[in-house]
């Protein structure tokens, strides 16, 4: 691991799959769980506040999100501290066609590990959301899966040198 870093993901990890729904066809069904520790106070502007876009493209046809859970955890007095990310400060807006849903997470400290889960319910069965496996901090585990039906046919793309 980087020793410079201001930040380290100690989990990051997707899923995406299809499953039938309502209107008789697939939505994609979007997992995000993230563990993140924050070394120090240069990562809170970057890591400290996570953004979610929703697509609307109608009022029938629009991504929703789904059991959201985030949290911060801090050592004190050598006991782990839980502290929620509160209904109440999660902050939605409009951009467009997009619902942006935003939230702080509370308690923030060097050495805070930041914790957030997930799901998007999206009805554009064609679009599966993009995964990078290492980005601007550095990655102890990340993974991602995909599950679609035998009779789909995705082209992959493949970048980089592995």
């Amino acid at each position: 691991m980087d020793s410079s870093a201001d930040a380290v993901y100690l989990y990051d990890a997707g899923s995406a799959k299809h499953e039938g729904n309502n209107h008789g066809w697939f939505s994609v069904i979007y997992t995000i769980h993230e563990r993140i520790q924050l070394l120090h106070k240069k990562s809170f502007d970057d890591l400290g506040t996570v953004t979610i876009h929703l697509y609307n493209a109608t009022a029938a046809e629009k991504e929703k999100l789904e059991n959201m859970q985030a949290a911060t955890y801090n050592l004190e007095d050598g006991k782990v501290v839980e502290t929620k990310v509160d209904k109440s400060s999660i902050f939605q807006d409009k951009d467009g066609d997009y619902q942006v849903i935003k939230f702080t997470f509370p308690q923030l400290k060097e050495g805070s590990i930041i914790e957030y889960t997930y799901t998007t319910n999206s009805p554009f069965y064609r679009y599966i959301p993009s995964w990078t496996f290492q980005g601007r901090y550095p990655e102890l585990w990340s993974q991602f899966s995909i599950e679609e039906p035998e009779f789909f046919d995705f082209v992959t793309l493949k970048q980089g040198y592995l």
